[in-house]
């Protein structure tokens, strides 16, 4: 299994190499923002296609969600991935100076869950009771700790998804990491995540956002980026 460290840095060192220089150009055009949303949309597992992608948008928190969202739906009224061409109006609207995209490609038989010679299905067994272990030592809510537990237990059903399972913890990881860089950059009053309801989102009752925000907070710490003061929001539409 790949330590979420471990990930974060090498996702980190490829950003400074690529694009941080732009981002920080981009940010230092919105002086006086402090709110921030960071929009997440995927396309995952579809064997027609060549491979995997997920996309986070970064955005001045300066609409309701309800406004945000009809925005969207009035600039792209069809989903991307189901889209052969990009009119002029969703161009331009993606084009936008208000965004900032990240777009993520990968190969779509990753391992990320994987120990030697265990089978994926034991290793994030194992990493379910440890991460379990430590919430229960932190005394952490027991809502949160249902929500892991119900998931070793879905790790035990011949129908469980090492693909799906995967996909959230990774989504987890981007967020965290993802708006890290910005706090790293400019400490902000809030952020939300903003991301639509599917499979990955509903999985054991939004599993995902205790992931995503365990990882905030522990790799804040670890990476020495002053997060203090901040617990992200969570949209799904």
């Amino acid at each position: 299994m790949i330590e979420p460290s471990e990930f974060a840095s090498c996702f980190i060192e490829t950003f400074d190499k690529s694009a941080l220089k732009i981002f920080r150009s981009w940010l230092a055009k919105k002086p006086t923002t402090t709110k921030w949303i960071i929009a997440g949309d995927f396309a995952l597992r579809d064997k027609s296609r060549p491979g995997d992608c997920f996309a986070f948008s970064i955005i001045p928190y300066d609409l309701f969600p309800a406004d945000f969202a009809e925005e969207v739906r009035q600039n792209l009224p069809r989903d991307l991935k189901d889209s052969k061409t990009l009119g002029a109006n969703a161009a331009a609207w993606l084009r936008d100076s208000r965004h900032f995209h990240i777009l993520i490609p990968m190969r779509q038989d990753r391992a990320f869950y994987s120990n030697g010679d265990m089978k994926p299905r034991d290793v994030i067994q194992e990493s379910l009771a440890l991460t379990v272990a430590a919430l229960i030592s932190a005394e952490r809510g027991d809502e949160q700790i249902r929500r892991f537990k119900a998931a070793i237990q879905k790790t035990k059903a011949n129908s469980f998804n090492v693909g799906l399972f995967t996909d959230l913890t990774l989504l987890a990881l981007y967020l965290a990491i993802i708006s890290l860089i910005l706090c790293g950059d400019r400490k902000p009053e809030m952020i939300s995540w903003f991301c639509d309801r599917d499979s990955m989102i509903n999985y054991c009752d939004s599993l995902v956002w205790d992931y995503a925000i365990n990882n905030f907070v522990g790799l804040a710490g670890l990476l020495d980026i002053d997060a203090s003061g901040i617990i992200p929001g969570v949209y799904s539409g």
